[in-house]
């Protein structure tokens, strides 16, 4: 009778702590080259990443921990990765928003990061994952908090409504 669908209040779809602090860190760190980032939400056991583990096995597949460009300004991560170490956490989280900054493939996500703040992601580990060394997470976790900005959503039109008419000279009644 299980159909495979995921009810929305099911423990699976939490976001964990540690991944949600290291997203918003990032987040806020990113936004100060690119200020639309800060739009940016995070999206857990996405079941595209789900289905290319089940896919490809072997180290392609083993070293899918999180995506983009598969919903608009959303980075999609399986709950497995707010266990890492946060070298390899933090280097995840920069390297997938290098590609929403740069809108391109690997190497253009890790030379926008490179450009744009001067870190340098390395790629070390038996999976060959993203790492970042504690320098770079002591920058982003010390950054300042950037000022917020408009929403960059198309604002709704107010309502218009009818303007009250002007009082009226009372009407003289006769005698």
């Amino acid at each position: 009778m299980a159909s495979g669908r995921v009810h929305p209040f099911s423990p699976r779809n939490r976001v964990p702590s540690r991944l949600a602090l290291a997203f918003r860190l990032t987040q806020r760190f990113v936004s100060a080259a690119n200020p639309g980032l800060a739009w940016t939400r995070l999206k857990v056991n996405c079941p595209e990443i789900i289905r290319f583990r089940t896919y490809n096995p072997g180290l392609k597949g083993q070293r899918a921990f999180m995506h983009t460009f598969h919903e608009r300004n959303v980075l999609c991560s399986l709950s497995l990765a707010g266990k890492m170490p946060e070298g390899y956490l933090f280097g995840l989280l920069l390297h997938e928003f290098g590609h929403l900054g740069s809108g391109g493939g690997e190497r253009e996500a890790d030379q926008w990061i490179l450009d744009h703040f001067g870190i340098r992601i390395q790629y070390v580990g038996a999976l060959d994952l993203e790492w970042v060394d504690d320098w770079a997470i002591r920058r982003i976790t010390r950054a300042p908090i950037p000022p917020r900005l408009r929403n960059p959503r198309p604002r709704r039109r107010p309502h218009h409504r009818r303007r009250p008419l002007p009082p009226r000279a009372p009407i003289a009644t006769r005698p």
